[in-house]
């Protein structure tokens, strides 16, 4: 089982993550970044928006790009895992990601992270449904010790119900 911890989308919460890595979810048609990113973003005073400007980030879909925050976070390093368009965000979608996600983490051998989704795409999925999918998808990539979900702990807690693991 995986220990979930929801945590709020803020600066003071972040800086108290201290898991191996943090996963920080993105879209091709979002900019500038938001939830996870965006905090990041803001912590690495607006390098992921120069990366992002430069092409260097684009959150195509399957796009990994691990990051370095030079001790700016208390988490090893961050993996930015793009998720294509808003509109194309499907069930099958997140759970490939999670798919992909999971052996990523897995191979680096972590065993403790955040995770930052932004809001799901409109119509096509909720964001309790796209959660729960990508989650169950890295459930099966690996022995994770815990994940801290870095959004709205009410909202979290509500998709978990009391339980608290997955």
């Amino acid at each position: 089982m995986i220990a979930i911890t929801p945590i709020c989308a803020d600066l003071p919460a972040l800086d108290c993550v201290s898991d191996d890595a943090m996963v920080a979810l993105i879209y091709a048609d979002e900019k500038p970044p938001r939830g996870l990113a965006g905090l990041i973003d803001w912590r690495t005073d607006g390098t992921i928006s120069r990366m992002t400007a430069g092409g260097r980030i684009t959150g195509e879909y399957a796009e990994c790009v691990l990051f370095s925050t030079n001790n700016r976070t208390a988490c090893g390093f961050i993996l930015f895992f793009g998720l294509g368009r808003k509109r194309e965000l499907t069930p099958e979608r997140m759970r490939h990601a999670g798919a992909l996600v999971g052996g990523k983490l897995a191979k680096a051998n972590v065993k403790r992270f955040a995770l930052g989704m932004p809001p799901a795409g409109e119509d096509r999925i909720q964001w309790g449904e796209a959660l729960a999918i990508f989650l169950g998808a890295i459930a099966e990539e690996g022995r994770w010790e815990s994940v801290t979900i870095v959004d709205d702990p009410d909202k979290a807690l509500h998709l978990l119900g009391e339980r608290g693991t997955l």
